[in-house]
């Protein structure tokens, strides 16, 4: 099984020059330096690609995205391209915002909303299909992200930034991918999640998202005295729930004990593929109510299913 997708909800930001690596260092949750970079019309992975995210001073993600570093040539001399995959909902206020702490370094940052972001996703470890689109596409650049297991099947997932390939992009393939995203418990923000979580509420210091040695950047006393202090009560788990309704990110959760007010948020959520009467969730829960009763919506609502995550979460 191996298919391409298009993702008309990520789109990229991109910041080019000598000081780039510099710059974004200064900005996000885990450090640049150490990614190696890539080179054009290769597949990063490994170690060319890291999960970071940009806070706000008080530690609340404004965003986390995929990034990568890439030589490329502007106006015929080579120079350094740091590369954000990220939802497009919120690309252009990232960039924005981000545009604001240049300042004087040798950086420009830019949110590339018309560039086509798609997929390439392969059971079989098979990824000609992609070897031959990236040989006839030059421009455009390729990151692997972790693989996805699904039962007893493996996945390989893949981030395409450039025109899209023409091939299988249909509705079944697109609810995988989705159903892939939820289930690999790697958060995503989008616009109705912007600000809402410290990144700890969404394991990112489990899934390598925070680098605590790294330095300063916005929020970072909060994200670290969150860490040391044993101050986040809150975490992402995976669930699912009997109802053919897909909820929204934002959606509030809440415990049956507590009908009042809400003890989470929907993260991602995602048809399953094989059964349309049942929904797949990424939810942000109170850790102490995380084994009682959740329900979905209002106290009433539907109850959810709590799974387990695909990774060992570190312990604050």
């Amino acid at each position: 099984m191996s298919y391409f997708v298009a993702l008309p909800d990520w789109s990229c930001i991109t910041i080019d020059g000598p000081e780039a690596v510099e710059f974004l260092q200064n900005q996000i949750t885990n450090s640049v330096k150490p990614c190696a970079k890539a080179a054009p019309g290769a597949i990063a992975a490994g170690n060319q690609v890291k999960f970071a995210g940009y806070c706000n001073p008080k530690g609340r993600l404004m965003a986390n995205f995929w990034f990568s570093r890439w030589m490329i040539m502007q106006d015929s001399q080579p120079t350094e391209r740091i590369q954000l995959l990220l939802s497009k909902d919120i690309t252009e206020v990232v960039a924005k915002r981000l545009s604001m702490f240049v300042l004087r370094q040798k950086a420009k940052v830019q949110a590339q909303t018309q560039m086509q972001i798609s997929a390439f996703c392969t059971s079989d470890g098979d990824i000609t299909a992609l070897n031959e689109y990236l040989h006839h596409n030059p421009d455009s650049s390729a990151i692997r992200l972790p693989d996805v297991k699904d039962g007893s099947q493996n996945y390989q997932r893949y981030l395409i930034a450039g025109n899209c390939p023409q091939a299988q992009s249909d509705a079944v393939n697109t609810l995988h991918w989705h159903y892939l995203e939820v289930i690999s418990a790697y958060p995503r923000i989008v616009h109705a999640t912007y600000e809402a979580f410290v990144p700890q509420m969404v394991n990112m210091e489990s899934i390598q998202g925070i680098d605590f040695q790294k330095g300063c950047y916005p929020g970072q006393e909060i994200v670290a005295r969150s860490q040391y202090r044993g101050t986040i009560k809150r975490r992402l788990y995976l669930a699912k729930a009997r109802t053919s309704d897909l909820p929204l990110p934002g959606t509030e959760i809440f415990a049956a004990n507590d009908p009042e007010q809400p003890c989470g948020l929907v993260v991602l959520a995602s048809l399953d593929p094989g059964q349309s009467d049942w929904v797949y969730l990424q939810i942000e829960c109170k850790t102490e109510l995380a084994t009682q009763a959740i329900h979905l919506g209002s106290s009433t609502g539907t109850q959810l299913e709590f799974l387990s995550l695909p990774y060992p979460l570190i312990e604050i």
